[in-house]
């Protein structure tokens, strides 16, 4: 009696030991896509946010007499990006201190077929799709008129400009300024991200909602374009 009295007792502690393990895989799985929810819940109350405080901002003097002929400044742009050769860092601002606008960074890539990539270093969905991103990248690497978008919504120009390195993000790199972050986030209704857009070469938005990286339906939708 008393074997089987310890052989149960050993039967029922493994029984318990591997429902507790069992329950702990379970509990660490809904915590990450709990992670994941509320990633994308913070992001869809921060443009909120910004958009509420920021876009209804009054004109400046400076601004309702500015001269007509500024928007060639726009084109002084492409002279003055930084980074190295497969990443290129766009100024937040003009010549005349004024904010580069998304307007202005479509201007500079008129003629070719753009894959705009919404995104932040914060963002887990985001980093997830940046190895799928790089294949893409490898697929178009000859071809000059495609190019590679990525717009930023971090919470500082030095986290941006970390995450680029970091995740080794090859492509072209605009940081908006408070307004024209917000006009975008308006325009194209960019309430979470990652968030893509595919523009044709004529500057038309094709696709306001495109799909990821991962998908694997994108370099068919971009050679449509070609």
């Amino acid at each position: 009696m008393k074997k089987i009295s310890i052989l149960a007792s050993i039967c029922l502690m493994l029984f318990f030991q591997f429902s507790c393990t069992e329950n702990s895989g379970r509990n660490a799985q809904a915590n990450e896509e709990q992670e994941v929810e509320i990633i994308e819940n913070q992001t869809e109350e921060q443009t909120s946010a910004t958009l509420s405080s920021a876009v209804e901002q009054p004109k400046t003097e400076d601004t309702e007499n500015a001269n007509p002929d500024e928007h060639n400044d726009a084109e002084l742009v492409a002279n003055k990006p930084t980074g190295d050769e497969d990443k290129i860092i766009l100024p937040r601002t003009k010549d005349n201190g004024s904010p580069l606008t998304f307007d202005d960074v479509l201007a500079q890539l008129s003629g070719k077929v753009i894959y705009v990539d919404f995104w932040a270093s914060w963002c887990g969905p985001c980093r997830g799709e940046m190895p799928s991103s790089a294949k893409l990248h490898e697929q178009f690497a000859s071809n000059d008129n495609v190019a590679f978008l990525y717009v930023s919504f971090d919470r500082s120009e030095d986290a941006w400009k970390k995450g680029i390195e970091a995740f080794d993000i090859k492509g072209i790199h605009y940081y908006p300024e408070d307004i024209p972050r917000n006009e975008v986030a308006t325009k194209f209704k960019v309430s979470g991200i990652p968030r893509y857009m595919i523009i044709d070469k004529n500057g038309k938005v094709v696709n306001n909602n495109a799909p990821r990286p991962s998908s694997g339906a994108v370099a068919q939708a971009l050679n449509k374009l070609l």
